[in-house]
């Protein structure tokens, strides 16, 4: 299988937001956000601000050429606001998970950009928990720090989130 990622083009954007809308109903079985009158998601209206801000970046993951997932880069903090990127968003379409391409996406981000990250999940997202604790102990030889049920990730459901924390900048 041919993965590629690359940077979503302002021109996407449209293309982006269908993807937004999946992963967003997805995690709603989590976060328990509803959709507003419009059938919107309230994350939906954040994405412009990935096209405005240079400290934001959107990625489409593609698989023998199908989008295959999207990734979002920020700089919104739950632990250290001297942190240098966080993921912001992280979705791999069903089809093609279980198959290393979520893995080949977060560590060619990682590697993207060197510095100090914060990658924050749903406590009652095991799938995610599991993926990030391998992947980023993985790539970080388990030099890492997990930060369980942490205030400053609070959930729509009321739910603490948990945050990794590494830097990859001597990696």
């Amino acid at each position: 299988m041919d993965i590629t990622i690359n940077e979503v083009q302002k021109s996407e954007e449209p293309i982006l937001l269908n993807l937004v809308k999946m992963s967003c109903y997805e995690w709603s079985q989590y976060n328990l956000f509803d959709v507003n009158e419009k059938g919107e998601y309230p994350f939906e209206k954040y994405l412009p601000m990935y096209f405005e801000n240079s400290r934001r970046h959107c990625f489409f993951v593609k698989a023998d050429g199908i989008l295959a997932g999207f990734a979002l880069i920020d700089d919104d903090f739950a632990v250290n606001q001297n942190s240098d990127y966080s993921m912001g968003e992280f979705f791999v379409m069903y089809k093609y998970r279980r198959n290393g391409i979520g893995k080949i996406m977060a560590e060619y981000l990682f590697n993207q950009f060197r510095g100090k990250w914060e990658v924050g999940y749903h406590p009652n997202n095991i799938i995610s928990q599991n993926f990030w604790l391998k992947t980023i102990g993985t790539y970080m030889n388990q030099k890492y720090c997990l930060y369980k049920s942490y205030e400053g990730l609070a959930y729509h459901d009321g739910s603490l989130g948990n945050v990794i924390t590494f830097d990859n900048s001597c990696y």
